[in-house]
């Protein structure tokens, strides 16, 4: 069977400059090549796809897990699914606070909480009964010098509205997706 795995780092927001443009494709490659180590070992395209997008929410230029940008009162609320295409299971959380692999935790939402989507405090309370790992707010916040050169360049954009998401889809030795 072939496999395949592809990701990406999010919709807008790419005319970084250079230096962060390059960051930013340097993550997509790691990602992918993570991936695919994942599924040329045998893995699921479940751990290919998180293991993938693990490094994208790492990756500080984009809009993530440790980058992703503050809401209008400052925090930062992430929001993760996955999704398994055999039978169409799925995990999702929204709102999620002080998580910096939120694709790590929707996983869990759908293999151990018995539900699908958990919102807020929910998905909050979720994360800590079952002990996934907190970071504080700061460790998701970085200097968000590309928002000053993307309104520079586009004035009257808002902030918040540059960048969006990341995603992978893979496909394992088994056929799944």
């Amino acid at each position: 069977m072939t496999i395949a795995i592809i990701v990406h780092g999010g919709a807008g927001g790419w005319n970084l400059s250079d230096d962060r443009r390059a960051e930013a494709v340097a993550a997509c490659a790691a990602a992918a090549e993570a991936g695919r180590d994942v599924l040329l070992r045998g893995g699921s395209s479940l751990d290919a796809v998180e293991a993938a997008v693990n490094i994208l929410e790492d990756c500080p230029v984009l809009d993530a897990g440790r980058g992703s940008y503050p809401n209008a009162e400052g925090n930062v609320e992430m929001d993760a699914l996955i999704m398994e295409g055999r039978d169409l299971n799925m995990g999702a959380i929204a709102a999620i606070q002080r998580v910096r692999h939120p694709i790590s935790l929707a996983r869990r939402v759908m293999v151990e909480s018995g539900h699908n989507f958990l919102v807020g405090e929910g998905a909050d309370s979720f994360a800590d009964s079952i002990g996934f790992p907190r970071c504080k707010v700061e460790e998701l916040l970085v200097p968000d010098l590309h928002i000053d050169e993307i309104v520079t360049a586009q004035p009257g954009v808002e902030p918040a509205a540059i960048g969006d998401t990341v995603g992978a889809v893979a496909l394992d030795m088994n056929g799944d997706l």
